[in-house]
């Protein structure tokens, strides 16, 4: 098959979210690649949603439309829509994101031309509810900084990355829910461990969308979950006795960190950075400001002194930004 005419399976799960899931499927229907099939599961939608899903499916063959019984979680959602691809070309999509147009087109030329890449993302701008751009991300590119990177953050945006698959490394992608909202990262960490290569497109092809009414709870769970797959491997355990419902609530995440083995036991800084996943909430603490200069004694390592010196640079950055946003403010 001619190159320009590789098919390629993206794959969307949906719940609800009307108005932005328009947008990402007119983002994916409007890719100058063609060639693909556009599997979206929903997973107990709302009626409105589901309307507008049949709507697309009757415009575009290239829509292929699944519905959850019940509602079953993003993980098992995603999962569902890699066991029906049918390609090895493997494309992620969010259902309030935007591709941007050649998106497709130059992820594929990627790894057509860099046989070795298992998978790559893309830079993205980082955008609102109403589209108006936040900031611009770019992401690592080498092996050096991707494998850096991982120790603390994801190497690649999840929802943009498209991967060069087999039968056998296709189930390298599939989620686990154990580790939702950190399941991406788990992927990604043992996709890395096994010596497959990452990398990124040091370009904008991406909007992705930052929604701020996401609960505190699901940032902390996300961070501590986080911190709880680097200690997993860490430890080179494959099979724990992990059970979803024995990890759903933030007190039972960090217990279950807490009685790890010693040597992947997390340090004091180490909890308090994972569980602030998103800095911001530091400052609706109690007394935040001598909480973080208390937490400098209890670093006991080069690690945790990385660790300390990058959340008190965060702290810096917001207190500094919230003071710009002020005298604008007071200007106008």
């Amino acid at each position: 098959m001619n190159k320009l005419n590789q098919e390629i399976s993206i794959i969307m799960p949906c719940f609800n979210k009307p108005d932005l899931l328009k947008k990402s499927i007119k983002s994916i229907l409007n890719q100058t690649h063609r060639y693909f099939e556009f599997i979206i599961v929903d997973d107990c939608s709302d009626f409105n949603t589901k309307n507008i899903l049949e709507e697309y499916k009757k415009k575009d063959s290239r829509i292929k439309l699944y519905f959850n019984k019940i509602n079953r979680g993003p993980s098992y959602t995603f999962n569902r829509g890699l066991y029906l691809s049918k390609n090895n070309y493997i494309a992620r999509m969010d259902s309030d994101d935007i591709s941007h147009p050649n998106r497709i087109e130059k992820q594929l030329d990627y790894l057509n031309k860099n046989p070795k890449v298992f998978a790559v993302g893309t830079g993205a701008n980082l955008i609102d509810k109403n589209d108006k751009l936040i900031r611009t991300l770019y992401l690592k590119e080498n092996d050096k900084e991707i494998v850096e990177n991982l120790k603390f953050t994801n190497p690649l945006i999840n929802s943009s990355f498209m991967a060069n698959t087999n039968k056998e490394t296709k189930k390298l992608l599939y989620l686990k829910k154990i580790f939702y909202p950190a399941d991406d990262y788990y992927s990604w960490y043992r996709i890395i461990k096994k010596d497959y290569k990452l990398t990124n497109i040091n370009e904008i092809l991406f909007n992705y969308r930052i929604h701020e009414s996401e609960s505190v709870k699901k940032s902390q769970e996300q961070g501590l979950k986080t911190l709880l797959v680097q200690k997993i491997f860490k430890l080179k355990l494959n099979n724990l006795n992990l059970k979803y419902d024995n990890l759903k609530s933030i007190s039972q995440i960090k217990f279950f960190l807490n009685n790890l083995p010693h040597p992947a036991k997390p340090s004091s800084v180490e909890l308090f950075y994972y569980e602030f996943n998103d800095k911001n909430q530091i400052f609706n603490e109690k007394l935040w400001f001598f909480r973080i200069i208390k937490l400098f004694f209890y670093v006991r390592n080069s690690n945790d002194l990385f660790l300390y010196i990058k959340l008190t640079k965060h702290c810096l950055k917001i207190i500094k930004d919230n003071f710009k946003k002020k005298i604008i403010k007071n200007n106008i």
